[in-house]
């Protein structure tokens, strides 16, 4: 897959390329095959100047067996895969006890084409299980003042990374990642300066806060006719091969094949437009942890226990009532108020346990009220004056008190009810 595993370019008249020995395991017998042709076809390739290349050999190691999933698949090593910086060559190599005899070859190889350069081999065991060595991993090297070194975290209980001052503390796996990625340093843009755009950025957006610089869920489309998308917290790309772009209206988002903006204007169509106002904008984050920044970016995300709320993190609640509400469940009052967790919980009490009920959200005595039914005490309508026939029986339901017929209240009640009839009476007489 990398033509820098199998061919490096030593000098302006020198190309080095692998070579495989037998006893041949796996795909090495067909690989070595196809290097010894290429070597024969650039040996005899004659340059514009007239000039041919010399082609150097070394010895490739091999491949190893490595697991994936159900299957099992062979993955080529290499010793070509090297790095040339300031008078050094830090090529790729590896402990395996099968392997130190190759080790040892190819290092006495090296040492042949490149008598002038130190070389230093890079134990690259691990690396080389992903498809790569040194070169693939250190082919730029940004001419910038290094910044100090920022040790990995470790993923917390909450999927949120645990990292020192300076590092990485997002999602433990964000987007589709299906593996932590607690990393030391934090991502600040997809390139090395993070101050410019960056090259080859086909989006026609420059980095910024927001790793989709601006671009809502709807996307938009860039100066080439093509559609840019946010996804997963990052821009996409989506070449639209002379279709043109435009808005959607089914799918509510722009999309190839379409032309137009946005009825409504709320998605706006050009991706210059988006990037020019995005950098226009001035953040508003302060004292904000979280949320909205103004300017379709975010202050900042909250780990995965905790909501944003009002710009802060707080824990997540997952029964919230509203700060100050009251009310009542058959005989329990309830009030809501702010928990030890920091949400909003309902505070209960069973009102029944001491023989009260439920009024407004608060345990209050049992109220007696008088019985409005035929030939009992009325209000006074100003035409028969009341007297103290009208008052409640000693032995009737005095307002509802169930069970309270031969208890002393009733008895109390009654004689409060012949009171009051008394002293109405009088009143009205006094004042014919």
């Amino acid at each position: 897959g990398h033509i820098d595993m199998y061919l490096k370019v030593l000098d302006s008249k020198r190309v080095l390329i692998g070579y495989y020995e037998p006893p041949f395991e796996g795909e090495a017998e067909q690989n070595a095959a196809r290097m010894d042709a290429n070597a024969e076809f650039l040996a005899n390739y004659v340059k514009p100047d007239g000039s041919t290349f010399t082609v150097e050999r070394i010895k490739m190691p091999g491949h190893r067996s490595v697991q994936n999933g159900s299957s099992t698949n062979t993955m080529p090593f290499t010793y070509i895969n090297s790095t040339f910086i300031n008078g050094l060559n830090l090529w790729p190599a590896f402990t395996f006890p099968d392997w130190e005899e190759s080790r040892a070859t190819a290092a006495a190889e090296w040492q042949a084409v490149l008598p002038d350069v130190e070389h230093i081999w890079i134990d690259s065991e691990e690396l080389s299980f992903w498809s790569g060595a040194i070169h693939c991993v250190t082919r730029t090297v940004p001419d910038l003042t290094p910044s100090t070194w920022v040790p990995d975290g470790s993923c917390g209980e909450c999927g949120e990374c645990v990292a020192p001052e300076g590092g990485y503390d997002g999602l433990c796996r964000p987007g589709a990642s299906n593996e932590d990625v607690c990393y030391g340093p934090e991502w600040l843009c997809n390139c090395n300066d993070c101050e410019g755009p960056c090259p080859g950025d086909s989006s026609g957006l420059q980095p910024s806060g927001d790793p989709c610089f601006g671009v809502s869920d709807g996307g938009c489309c860039n100066a080439s006719a093509n559609l840019v998308l946010c996804e997963a917290g990052a821009l996409t790309t989506v070449t639209c091969e002379d279709q043109g772009c435009g808005w959607d209206a089914d799918a509510d988002q722009y999309a190839c094949g379409y032309q137009g903006e946005d009825p409504s204007g709320m998605a706006v169509a050009s991706c210059e437009a988006i990037r020019d106002a995005y950098l226009a904008c001035e953040p508003q984050c302060e004292g904000l942890e979280c949320g909205d920044d103004g300017c379709g970016g975010t202050c900042g995300a909250c780990g995965e226990c905790d909501m944003c709320r009002e710009g802060l993190c707080v824990p997540e609640c997952a029964d919230m009532c509203v700060l100050g509400e009251v009310g009542c469940d058959g005989a329990v009052s309830w009030s809501c108020v702010v928990g030890q967790s920091g949400c909003t919980e309902r505070l209960e009490a069973a009102c029944d346990v001491a023989g009260e009920v439920c009024v407004s959200g608060a345990c209050v005595a049992e109220r007696v009220t008088a019985d409005t039914s035929e030939g009992a005490a009325t209000e006074d309508d100003g035409q028969s004056p009341p007297n103290a026939e009208g008052a409640p029986d000693a032995g009737e339901d005095a307002g509802g008190c169930a069970g309270g017929s031969s208890a002393p209240l009733d008895a109390s009640i009654a004689m409060l009810g012949v009171g009051i009839a008394l002293i109405r009476r009088r009143m009205v007489a006094a004042g014919a």
